[in-house]
């Protein structure tokens, strides 16, 4: 549905809700909440005004409820404070999943999560650290499984063609001083071989944030000794990263870009040519993960993930120190790097959506 809302000055006075015909189907009234039910509504509620929203939605979330078969059909609730003690109200008898993602539920109270999760027969996590920490605050025991919410479409990369190597490194959450060391390792990198382009990518796409990573990854080249790094600017300028030495013929092309991504999108656009994922930060990205596997591309982890296989599809490191001794297994030559290949094709088959959903009704029929 979509809803406008029309406001006495700073206050609301109502909001009318509309259909996808933009029909007008209900509407609240401010300040007691009240709700108007249209004649021409679409659904046929059993009064034509509510008390309170919560009323109109109870009715309606029970009517539809009434309808399931309760020995075969299962209720899946999205783990939200908002509405799951009503979901559940309206659901009672029905075998429940409630599954939890990301930020979405904070687990930190831990009275509501008991509440919450207390009547549901399956609980579903997205990582396997939420329901690590959902079993220590409520002891959920063998009720809680992890499930990749994100799954694998595979649409191998082009890397391999181009004589650019290039490395995907999203730093955004990374700690002091392991983000620096890092960086150092990687420009170290780059100066031995003039084919390693760095990507550094963030979320953060305001114009401050973009300059003062373009001035910092300058600060770092600018204290390297030997071959240069340059840094490619906004205005096709390329900033050496100390000060202007050499003839502009002798420069090296920019190996260093500033990438921003806000979305699964722009994460897919930018590995379709990238050679190497570098994330070591301490929780490292399940899509890009996921979304590695699905191009076919090894990558390198901090963290040990359920998708990442040491020197199968990726580089375990638990020192920083050997960031670029992992980043060499997969940047000289293709020998390891096509074995991830073959072994990323291999595994994106277990996080297909099919497969995804076949493990979850599997354990759902087995009697969760």
């Amino acid at each position: 549905m979509s809803s406008i809302m029309k406001w006495n000055g700073n206050n609301p006075g109502e909001q009318l809700f509309y259909n996808r015909t933009g029909e007008l189907q209900f509407t609240i009234k401010y300040p007691e909440k009240s709700v108007v039910v249209e004649q021409t509504a679409e659904y046929r509620t059993k009064r034509s005004k509510y008390a309170v929203i919560d009323d109109l939605i109870m009715e309606v979330l029970k009517a539809k409820m009434s309808q399931l078969d309760k020995k075969k059909d299962v209720v899946h609730i999205a783990a939200d404070e908002r509405h799951n003690r009503m979901v559940m109200e309206a659901a009672k008898g029905c075998v429940m999943v409630m599954s939890f993602y990301g930020d979405r539920y904070n687990i930190e109270n831990k009275e509501q999560l008991k509440k919450d999760t207390k009547g549901a027969s399956l609980i579903i996590t997205d990582t396997e650290q939420l329901a690590s920490r959902i079993n220590e605050k409520v002891k959920v025991g063998s009720r809680i499984m992890d499930i990749s919410p994100f799954d694998t479409r595979l649409s191998l990369g082009k890397s391999q063609q181009i004589r650019e190597l290039k490395v995907f490194f999203p730093q955004d959450g990374m700690v002091e001083p392991i983000r620096s060391r890092g960086i150092m390792q990687m420009l170290n990198l780059l100066q031995e071989d003039e084919r390693i382009m760095l990507i550094v990518g963030t979320k953060d796409t305001s114009d401050a944030a973009i300059r003062k990573l373009k001035d910092e990854m300058k600060e770092k080249a600018a204290t390297l000794e030997g071959t240069p790094i340059y840094v490619y600017d906004d205005a096709d300028q390329i900033a050496l990263g100390e000060n202007e030495a050499g003839e502009k013929e002798n420069k090296r092309e920019p190996q260093i870009f500033i990438q921003t991504y806000t979305n699964e999108s722009d994460v897919m656009s930018i590995l379709k040519d990238i050679r190497l994922v570098v994330d070591i930060r301490d929780d490292p990205d399940q899509y890009i993960q996921i979304a590695g596997i699905s191009v076919g591309i090894p990558q390198i982890n901090y963290r040990t993930t359920r998708y990442i296989e040491d020197q199968k599809n990726g580089y375990m490191i638990h020192n920083i120190a050997h960031l670029k001794e992992a980043m060499s297994y997969y940047l000289e030559g293709l020998a390891h790097w096509n074995e991830a290949l073959v072994y990323c094709v291999s595994q994106a088959e277990n996080y297909a959506a099919g497969k995804l959903v076949a493990n979850m009704r599997k354990r759902i029929e087995n009697g969760l």
